[in-house]
């Protein structure tokens, strides 16, 4: 998980809203949230969090928002097309320490990635 992906989980399970508007990030916190800190980390990271922002379908981190951990994202992939460090495949599982995507199969043999994480939507996704 990258320094933007840690930030947007943590901002995320605290409840804060964000979403991209043109080149600029439209955010909406609950109060006390957003500490002098995280804005500075937001402004630092801002090109980062955008891309993923841009990457990641609005189901996805909204599933991340409401069960408030970094793999929920993925709940709706599931049976869905995606792409990992091995190669494009379908989910098949996700779970706290392991996702699970079959990369081939055939009658006789399954070839599978079963990572902690690195699997991402396939294609380009529209903000939301």
């Amino acid at each position: 998980m990258t320094q933007a992906d840690a930030l947007l989980a943590q901002l995320t399970g605290s409840g804060v809203l964000i979403e991209a508007t043109g080149k600029n990030l439209r955010i909406d916190a609950p109060p006390g949230v957003l500490t002098p800190q995280i804005l500075e980390s937001l402004k630092e990271r801002k090109d980062d969090i955008l891309k993923l922002i841009l990457l990641w379908p609005p189901e996805c981190l909204e599933a991340e928002r409401r069960f408030g951990h970094y793999h929920a994202r993925l709940y709706p992939l599931m049976g869905k097309q995606v792409v990992t460090l091995e190669g494009r495949g379908e989910l098949w599982r996700v779970f706290a320490n392991s996702i699970g995507v079959i990369l081939n199969s055939s009658s006789d043999q399954v070839t599978y990635f079963d990572g902690p994480e690195h699997v991402s939507p396939l294609g380009n996704q529209a903000a939301r």
